[in-house]
C-alpha cells in the first residue's frame, strides 16, 4: 500500500473517530443548552478562531513545503510561533472587556479569558504536527485528535451538567488542548524541538504572514455570520443560525477532513518531483466532490430529519437555513484544494489576495441583508460562494495552468450524481413525508437508498473513485471485481 493511501487511511480513522465524538457531544449539548447559550459561546468561539489563525502562522504548511530542514531552522520556527501566539493571547486577555461591551454581553469577557489559554498551549503542538504531516505519518495525529476530542467533549458535557452553562464549552475546549499536548509529548517525532530560538528565519515571516492572514480571513468568512447576527439581532438568533450552519459544517467535516490533510504534502511532493500539479489537483477535487456533493445534496433535501436527529425538535427554525447553506458548501468544494495547490507552487501572496477580495465581498453582502431574515443571510452566503468559486478558477488557471474546460469535465459527472441524489431524496420525501415521520425512521430510509444510488453511479460510469475503493479491498476481491467489470 502506498504512503499516500496509508496516510489517507489514518487520516480518515482519526477524523471519523473525532467526528463520532463530536456528533455525540453536539447531540447532547443541543438538548441541554438553549439557543441563547449556544449563541453566546458561538460569538466567543468565532472571535478566538479568527485570532487563532494568526497564532498558527502557517507552521505546518511551511514545514511540509520546505525542501531541507535543520534543527536550528525548526527551533526558529518554534520561536516565531511562540512569540506571535503568546502575544496574541495577551491581546485577547486585554481586548476581552471591550468585546463584551461591544456586544453588550458581560459573560463574553470571561469566555474569552478562558479561551485565551489556547494561545499559550497551541505553539507547542504546531511543530510536531508539521513534522508528522511532512512525512505523511498520520497515526500519531490520529491518536492525538481522538484523545483531544474525547476529553474536550466529555469535559464540556460534564461541566454543563454541573451547572456551568456556556462556560463549559470553553473549559472543555481548553482541557481537550491540554490532553493533545500531553499526547504530543509522548509521541513526538525525532526532530521535534521544545526550546525555541528567537531569530529571524528568511522566508518564514513572509510565508507566515500570508498564511496567517489568509487563514484569518477564511475563519472570519465562516464566523462573520455569528458576529454580524450577534450585533444586529440577539444571541438566540446567533444560536439558531449557528446550528443550521453547524449542521452543514459537521457533515462537511465528515468527508473533507479525511483527505484534506493529505493533499498539501501530496501536491508538494508532486511539485518537487516535477509532476503536474494541475493533474494532481483535478484528481483530488474529483475524489472529494464525488463524495461530498451527493452528501450535501441529500442534506439540502433532507434537512428536516437531519436537524431533528442532530439537535432535537426545538431547533426547527434551523431547517430552512440548512437547506440553503448546503448549496454554499457545494460551491466551496469546487475549489476546496485551491489553497493547497497555491501553497505547493509558492503562490501564497495570490492566495492571500483571493482571501481578501472574497472576504470583503462576503462581509458587504451579509451586512447588507443583516437586518432582514436569517434566510436572507443564508442566501447571501450562497451568492458569496458563487463569487468565490469564480475567483479561484481564475487564480488556479494563472498559478498552475488549470483549464476551465478540464475542471468542468472533471466536475460534471459528480454534479449529475449530486442532482440524482437530490431528486431521489425529494421523491422519498414525497412518499413518506419527512415531517410526519421520526427523524431516525427518515434517515434509516434515506441512507441505504442513497448509498445504493451512489455506488451504482460510480460503477456504471467507472468513476475514478471506483479505482480508489478497489485499492482498499483485499487483493482477491479487488481482482475479481475488476475482471467482472471488464467482462461486463
Amino acid at each position: 500500500m502506498s504512503k499516500v493511501n496509508t496516510a489517507v487511511i489514518f487520516s480518515t480513522l482519526g477524523q471519523y473517530a473525532t467526528q463520532v465524538i463530536s456528533f455525540i457531544t453536539i447531540v447532547v449539548l443541543a438538548r441541554i443548552l438553549s439557543p441563547a447559550e449556544i449563541g453566546m459561546y458561538a460569538i466567543a468561539a468565532s472571535t478566538i478562531l479568527i485570532a487563532g489563525e494568526l497564532r498558527s502562522f502557517g507552521v505546518t504548511q511551511y514545514l511540509v513545503r520546505e525542501k531541507e530542514l535543520s534543527r536550528e531552522k525548526i527551533q526558529a520556527v518554534l520561536g516565531m510561533t511562540v512569540g506571535i501566539s503568546w502575544s496574541l493571547g495577551l491581546l485577547v486577555i486585554v481586548a476581552a472587556p471591550f468585546v463584551a461591551d461591544f456586544y453588550q454581553e458581560p459573560p463574553l469577557k470571561t469566555l474569552l479569558w478562558i479561551l485565551s489559554a489556547s494561545f499559550f498551549i497551541g505553539p507547542m503542538t504546531s511543530v510536531p504536527i508539521g513534522l508528522w504531516t511532512r512525512e505523511l505519518n498520520f497515526q500519531p495525529i490520529f491518536i492525538r485528535t481522538f484523545i483531544g476530542a474525547f476529553v474536550g467533549g466529555a469535559s464540556s458535557v460534564t461541566f454543563v451538567l454541573l451547572g456551568y452553562s456556556f462556560y463549559s464549552l470553553a473549559i472543555g475546549a481548553i482541557l481537550g488542548m491540554v490532553s493533545e499536548l500531553i499526547v504530543t509529548f509522548i509521541f513526538s517525532p525525532k526532530d521535534t524541538v521544545w526550546i525555541p530560538r528567537f531569530r529571524r528565519l528568511p522566508g518564514l515571516f513572509t510565508f507566515g504572514v500570508y498564511m496567517s492572514l489568509t487563514g484569518m480571513l477564511s475563519k472570519f468568512s465562516e464566523g462573520i455570520t455569528d458576529l454580524v447576527i450577534g450585533r444586529f439581532n440577539n444571541t438566540e438568533s446567533v444560536g439558531i443560525f449557528s446550528r443550521g450552519f453547524g449542521a452543514v459544517i459537521f457533515i462537511k467535516n465528515l468527508t473533507e477532513n479525511a483527505v484534506g490533510p493529505v493533499v498539501l504534502p501530496h501536491l508538494s511532493e508532486v511539485k518537487r518531483s516535477g509532476g503536474s500539479v494541475a493533474e494532481a489537483y483535478l484528481t483530488a477535487i474529483s475524489l472529494l466532490t464525488v463524495l461530498i456533493w451527493p452528501v450535501m445534496a441529500v442534506v439540502s433535501a433532507a434537512a428536516h430529519p437531519m436537524i431533528n436527529l442532530l439537535f432535537g425538535d426545538q431547533w426547527g427554525l434551523a431547517v430552512p437555513l440548512t437547506s440553503v447553506l448546503a448549496f454554499w458548501a457545494i460551491l466551496t468544494y469546487a475549489h476546496y484544494f485551491g489553497n493547497a495547490a497555491l501553497i505547493a507552487v509558492n503562490h501564497e501572496k495570490l492566495m492571500f489576495q483571493i482571501g481578501l477580495v472574497t472576504f470583503v465581498f462576503r462581509l458587504a453582502i451579509i451586512i447588507a441583508v443583516a437586518s432582514q431574515s436569517l434566510q436572507h443571510i443564508a442566501w447571501a452566503m450562497v451568492i458569496s460562494g458563487v463569487f468565490e468559486a469564480i475567483v479561484y478558477v481564475w487564480a488556479l488557471n494563472r498559478a498552475i495552468g488549470l483549464k476551465l474546460g478540464a475542471l468542468l469535465r472533471t466536475l460534471l459527472p459528480n454534479a449529475v450524481l449530486a442532482a440524482c441524489c437530490w431528486l431521489v431524496t425529494k421523491l422519498i420525501d414525497r412518499v413518506i413525508v419527512f415531517e410526519e415521520q421520526t427523524a431516525m425512521f427518515s434517515i434509516a430510509i434515506v441512507a441505504p437508498v442513497l448509498t445504493l444510488v451512489w455506488f451504482g453511479f460510480i460503477i456504471i460510469t467507472k468513476h475514478t473513485a471506483l479505482g480508489v475503493l478497489l485499492s482498499l479491498l483485499p487483493a482477491a476481491v479487488s481482482d475479481r471485481f475488476s475482471r467482472e467489470g471488464s467482462i461486463s
